[in-house]
């Protein structure tokens, strides 16, 4: 089976399980073995612990883990030694949500928003909104169980794009922002 092209980009932790099969909370217990790479954003804005951050994973790397357990079943005749995946059910709904991202940000690319907020120097409560603009790349990780609403994946080279197209701006002396309204109290 080969590797679909919209696995290879970074997914939040229960796609990376869903892709994977698996529990959402073992991901996390992939890494500290050292069976999975995960980006663990050096700050957040929720969370001063670091085990309490959100990470950031690589859905090829995912993906050819669970074709390495689907061949293992497959040359025991459905059988496997281990443990069988219990969570396989999430695959598909995460497989189609992955598949229907617009622009897949690439693992090495990915941040959190506490970064971008500091590399846009902007307020992080902006970053869903320059998102939603298209002022720079990013989208929110699917999670079947809810929740999430405050958590994206953003690309840090859009980030850097926008500065750098606003700083262009800015000595062009078309200095970016709202027009104020002009009421006179």
């Amino acid at each position: 089976m080969a590797k679909a092209s919209y696995l290879a980009q970074a997914v939040g932790s229960a796609e990376a399980a869903a892709i994977m099969g698996i529990h959402f909370t073992q991901p996390r217990r992939m890494v500290e073995k050292g069976l999975l790479t995960a980006y663990q954003p050096p700050m957040s804005l929720y969370t001063d612990s670091p085990s309490r951050r959100v990470a950031i994973y690589d859905g090829g790397e995912c993906a050819a883990n669970y074709e390495a357990y689907d061949e293992r079943c497959l040359a025991g005749g459905g059988k496997i030694n281990s443990r069988p995946r219990e969570w396989v059910h999430t695959r598909p709904e995460a497989l189609r949500h992955l598949k229907a991202v617009k622009t897949p940000i690439a693992f090495k690319d990915a941040i959190g928003m506490a970064e971008a907020a500091q590399i846009l120097q902007v307020h992080e409560s902006l970053i869903p909104r320059m998102v939603a603009s298209g002022k720079i790349i990013g989208r929110r990780p699917w999670n079947p169980r809810g929740g999430g609403g405050r958590i994206y994946i953003l690309s840090r080279e859009s980030c850097q794009a926008n500065v750098r197209e606003m700083k262009a701006r800015e000595a062009a002396g078309k200095k970016p922002g709202r027009k104020r309204s002009r009421k006179v109290s």
